[in-house]
């Protein structure tokens, strides 16, 4: 008997088996490869447009897409998403940081980012400015050395 390459559980079901996932491992990992197709589209086309550094959050199809790069999950299995305090909310945070800064100031700045910058956008996005941000990391660090990655 086979075991589910993520969760470990036994699998009874040979399609299970055979994809090495069970159901509901397989269809968390297809919601986030839908995620992830739809982000990189939505990255593709608005960093292009907008090539200073802005960050970019919208609604497509009622899930959310932006031109952040999700390189680190920290707090969300389900991805990014924003209004309101929640783990979305806070990967979403901590990977915007991660644009800017290293991981130590990202993950110490990400929760007061959130709270100030992320929870309180409107459900259909928004734009954060490069500037806006870096005004706030030194307003919050003082005056860390910042990455500019973008």
């Amino acid at each position: 008997m086979a075991n589910c390459v993520v969760c470990g559980r036994k699998l009874t079901n040979p399609s299970s088996a055979k994809r090495g996932m069970g159901p509901v491992c397989y269809s968390r990992y297809l919601k986030r490869q839908e995620t992830e197709v739809r982000q990189e589209k939505f990255a593709d086309i608005y960093l292009k447009n907008i090539g200073n550094g802005d960050i970019v959050l919208k609604r497509i199809d009622g899930r959310p897409a932006t031109n952040v790069p999700h390189r680190q999950v920290r707090h969300s299995t389900t991805g990014y998403e924003w209004g309101y305090n929640g783990s979305g909310p806070a990967d979403l945070s901590l990977n915007i940081l991660l644009m800017f800064v290293d991981a130590e100031v990202a993950d110490f700045l990400h929760q007061d980012f959130k709270q100030e910058y992320i929870a309180v956008l409107p459900e259909e996005g928004g734009i954060i400015t490069r500037n806006d941000i870096l005004h706030w990391i030194a307003r919050k660090y003082g005056n860390y050395q910042l990455k500019f990655v973008i």
